[in-house]
């Protein structure tokens, strides 16, 4: 049975395939409560750790604002990049070229791994649409430029 490799990945409650950078948060998260030097925190993360539904519970739970946890974990990823590019270039001109390659390259680039070197601001808008394939309005892209980074 063909399945992508994708039959030993974890799954959440309705049996899909759960988005990897939504792995990575989670593994964070845990990691950061177990180098606490809080003994409460350190045994929370002990017992994350053992926690086999927690992965699950976490991919198919629902936050405030009615985005799941995996959508909300690519923006900010992918705001955070908005943020490093915004360091070289205006809100205005980081739209523009986000949408200029989305438009001339980014159908060619979606299906093999990234192409360009890391010095490439391509490397960066490639990352950016593979994490969420939307160009923000300019006002939005200023909105987001705007946010501080922590």
């Amino acid at each position: 049975m063909a399945d992508g490799g994708d039959s030993d990945r974890p799954r959440d409650c309705a049996g899909e395939v759960i988005d990897p950078a939504l792995l990575d948060g989670i593994n964070a998260a845990i990691v950061e409560l177990g180098g606490s030097p809080d003994p409460i925190r350190r045994a929370i993360a002990a017992r994350l750790r053992e926690d086999r539904g927690l992965v699950a519970y976490i991919a198919g739970v629902a936050n405030r604002q009615g985005h799941s946890f995996g959508d909300e974990l690519r923006t900010e990823q992918r705001n955070r990049l908005f943020h490093q590019l915004g360091a070289t270039m205006t809100a205005s001109k980081l739209r523009e070229e986000l949408s200029r390659y989305q438009s001339a390259t980014w159908s060619r680039d979606r299906e093999k791994p990234n192409p360009y070197p890391e010095y490439d601001p391509r490397f960066l808008l490639y990352k950016i649409l593979t994490l969420k394939d939307h160009v923000p309005s300019d006002g939005h892209m200023r909105a987001i430029l705007r946010t501080k980074r922590v």
